[in-house]
């Protein structure tokens, strides 16, 4: 299962900014996901759905962790404050994870959301030795 996908990443393109890496990994993401998941078309259309407004709000309170993080560099930070509003973002997060999984089960059978978190996890593991790979050729 995780054998044959580490092609998706062999043909990444020159990606020139962050937004257009997101949109190529989230591209191989799709692809990804529909062969491991095997959605009906209904079942993808609401799956993708679903999904796009989870990653939109979790980006969103992604970039409240890192504002909150930047807010640290100063001097004169309330690191009391930063780490109440990492803790709430976190809270959040979870939050998020949660009804998206109940969603979840309004459109997918059991072993098809089974297959979605195999799936979630092998791509994340597939980033990781992207990177990794790239970082080890880049030393040599």
């Amino acid at each position: 299962m995780v054998c044959a996908p580490l092609a998706l990443f062999a043909d990444e393109p020159g990606c020139k900014s962050k937004e257009e890496w997101r949109e190529y990994v989230y591209a191989q993401k799709r692809v990804f996901f529909n062969e491991q998941i095997k959605f009906t078309q209904t079942e993808a259309a609401a799956f993708w759905s679903l999904y796009d407004r989870l990653s939109a709000d979790l980006r969103r309170s992604h970039r409240n962790v890192r504002a909150a993080m930047k807010a640290g560099d100063d001097a004169s930070a309330d690191y009391g404050e930063i780490v109440r509003r990492i803790n709430a973002e976190e809270n959040v997060q979870d939050s998020l994870h949660s009804a998206f999984r109940v969603e979840l089960g309004k459109i997918l059978p059991a072993e098809k959301i089974y297959r979605y978190m195999k799936a979630e996890d092998a791509f994340k593991q597939l980033l990781i030795k992207d990177v990794d790979s790239k970082e080890r050729k880049g030393k040599k």
